[in-house]
């Protein structure tokens, strides 16, 4: 979803989540109260149309970006150890082959990647025993025959979903247009009355329904620094169905937030954050149990996450 997107949805849950907390001086006003039920409904629709995994717009492509920077950097590593073991052992013609610069990997298609470390892999692995003495291990060309495969999926796979997003987005508007006209033209009007009859539910709904982050007043209920290809939990409490997460990844990494039964494996349902992004989360739509909100880095470098929580 695109960060504007976010920012709808985000006041959305915290109206859903002023509903239940009120829900006993809203049984007094049964027009207001009927309208949660069309709000539930038309949140599970928008998640539904941003998908159950990413649930972002950007995921994709922000996932593209970090197996390709790791496949990058570990095919940068070989040529050179490669190129050094071909110059010591006298063997131009090979180190002609083996010889790649930087932008070769880093400035190239996706298309010209993959077929520049394949064509690295066929030339290097006749002689990857031999290049211990210039810090690369066997081990280290295997992990580059992974991290090719991984982004020849990402590469290839996701097209069909990338050229789904834009009409995804569409229908995320029009959803999002239909429930901004149901508050603002129903639930508004039906609760103006209690700015008088009851000053303080009403305020707490005109703090529900501003277009606004938390985290921005106030300081983070956690702030985690998770290593660099690490997984660390960012929150950890009993599961409650209408608790919602903001989660803010600082950067300088991308990650994939998940909500686990255990502290030691991210769940089922990734979200992908990238650096510098913040989501708006509740637990049932992240997942229907689970205890530990977990965060994996997808780089290199460690990454902060601040993380608030609203129940």
């Amino acid at each position: 979803m695109t960060n504007t997107q976010e920012i709808y949805i985000g006041m959305f849950l915290r109206v859903k989540l002023w509903f239940t907390k009120h829900a006993t001086a809203l049984a007094a006003i049964p027009d207001a109260a009927a309208i949660l039920p069309r709000l539930e409904t038309y949140i599970q629709s928008i998640f539904g149309y941003a998908g159950e995994g990413s649930a972002d717009e950007t995921g994709i492509t922000d996932k593209k970006a970090a197996a390709r920077e790791k496949l990058s950097r570990q095919g940068i590593l070989i040529s050179a150890a490669g190129t050094a073991y071909a110059l010591k052992n006298k063997l131009p013609e090979l180190k002609s082959k083996l010889d790649y610069t930087d932008t070769d990997f880093t400035r190239c298609s996706g298309k010209t990647l993959i077929a520049n470390i394949t064509l690295l892999l066929k030339n290097v692995n006749p002689v990857k025993a031999e290049l211990s003495p210039f810090g690369v291990a066997t081990a280290d060309v295997t992990a580059l025959v992974t991290l090719l495969d991984d982004f020849v999926q990402l590469e290839e796979a996701p097209e069909a979903a990338i050229d789904n997003r834009s009409l995804q987005n569409q229908h995320l508007d029009t959803t999002i247009t239909q429930v901004r006209t149901m508050l603002t033209e129903e639930l508004d009007v039906y609760l103006k009355p209690q700015s008088i009859i009851n000053p303080n539910l009403y305020a707490a709904y005109q703090a529900a329904r501003l277009l606004d982050a938390t985290g921005v007043r106030i300081a983070p209920d956690a702030t985690v620094t998770v290593a660099a290809n690490g997984l660390a939990v960012l929150y950890n409490k009993p599961y409650a169905a209408d608790r919602i997460f903001y989660i803010t990844n600082d950067g300088p990494e991308i990650i994939e937030v998940s909500l686990s039964e255990t502290a030691t494996a991210p769940g089922s349902k990734l979200l992908i954050i990238g650096k510098g992004d913040t989501r708006q989360r509740t637990t049932y739509n992240m997942a229907t149990s689970g205890n530990y909100l977990v965060a994996r880095n997808l780089g290199g470098n460690a990454t902060q996450v601040r993380v608030w929580v609203e129940e």
